[in-house]
């Protein structure tokens, strides 16, 4: 089988990256050839796909000099006959081999940002998704979204993603010398108003006087003009000395990261973040999650985690008693363990393209 997986870019190593790097991975070790076509990929992600011989990474030169959606696009339908699946992944690839018809998977990790925003699609947009045979989203709350957003008339199916499960309990529990005597609220995520950093910096204001150690860690690519509005926030609120905003940092930073922290704040609004809180289950560290989250589904059914939107009581209960959260914490480790693993995903994927492929 050779499967093409269509990606924009990889501008940066994000929860979307990492779901086609350990895609690509297990595919390479069950005898599928994958081919990446993207506009850009950022070292970090080529140098982990360099693991798997049989991955070729694609970028059009014209891509780097002309409109990469144009291009990618013309590149598609010029070599698409060559594949068995096409594997569409975020927006707007799913759209690029219209009005070309190929067996295809799209991962909608979310739908485009418009929409998530209030925006409705176009018919003509909805015209073009209708051409691909397989949806595939990560939770129950994404799936629901999907058919209200596109109609009831798609193929969609559940695959929830995995975590570097091994990676990330692979540490002991010590805090970075920057980070000791402290309570650290750790957020991981693209700093993005859908990431909603300010609602973390709101709560460290709010309980600064119960807590009176109490720390934020903003870790995430970050993105304009949204770290101007956190920054006049933290200037405003005068909590230059109780946050710091890491910026990109590698994988291994952020497992520290995570040892280093109390808790894991999450009040993402409607888009992605799903990856964070059970990388932080693995390090057995609680997520406090809001309901909007796409993952929160998940977590609540399974007891993982804390669901709510009174961040500043459950932070404060957890400061006051740790012990009394011990039990979500346990069942998050035991379930992130057991269930969320990227060897599940890659065979789930590819079971679906073989059952693709056969028709």
């Amino acid at each position: 089988m050779r499967v093409l997986i269509v990606h924009p870019s990889f501008y940066m190593y994000g929860g979307a990256e990492l779901v086609i790097v350990r895609l690509s991975q297990y595919l390479t070790r069950h005898n599928v050839k994958v081919d990446i076509l993207t506009s850009s990929m950022i070292y970090s992600v080529r140098r982990e796909l360099r693991k798997s011989k049989d991955v070729r990474v694609i970028i059009p030169k014209s891509a780097l000099v002309g409109d990469p959606f144009v291009e990618l696009s013309d590149w598609i339908k010029s070599y698409y006959p060559e594949y068995d699946i096409i594997n569409f992944h975020n927006h707007p690839a799913e759209i690029m081999l219209y009005p070309e018809k190929h067996k295809s998977v799209w991962n909608c990790n979310e739908p485009p940002l418009q929409l998530l925003y209030g925006a409705k699609p176009s018919a003509e947009y909805l015209e073009k998704v209708r051409t691909i045979d397989i949806v595939i989203v990560s939770d129950e709350m994404n799936r629901d979204r999907f058919l209200m957003l596109y109609g009831e008339d798609h193929d969609v199916r559940v695959v929830h993603y995995g975590v570097d499960y091994d990676f990330f309990s692979n540490e002991e529990k010590h805090k970075l010398s920057r980070l000791k005597d402290k309570f650290v609220v750790l957020h991981v995520g693209t700093i993005h108003d859908m990431k909603n950093q300010a609602r973390s910096i709101e709560a460290v204001y709010n309980l600064k006087k119960r807590i009176p150690k109490i720390y934020l860690v903003l870790a995430g690519f970050i993105t304009e003009p949204y770290i101007n509005e956190i920054e006049r926030l933290i200037d405003k609120l005068n909590l230059k000395d109780r946050v710091w905003i890491t910026g990109s940092i590698p994988r291994e930073k952020l497992r520290e990261l995570y040892y280093s922290a109390d808790v894991l704040l999450h009040p993402i609004k409607a888009q992605g973040g799903w990856l964070a809180p059970f990388e932080a289950l693995s390090a057995n560290l609680l997520p406090i999650v809001s309901p909007e989250a796409p993952c929160s589904s998940t977590l609540k059914k399974h007891n993982a985690g804390v669901v709510t939107r009174d961040y500043e009581d459950v932070i404060y209960k957890y400061y006051r008693d740790p012990d009394s959260f011990r039990d979500i914490v346990k069942n998050g480790h035991a379930f992130t363990r057991e269930y969320m693993t990227w060897e599940r995903f890659g065979s789930e994927m590819l079971s679906i393209f073989r059952e693709l492929e056969r028709k």
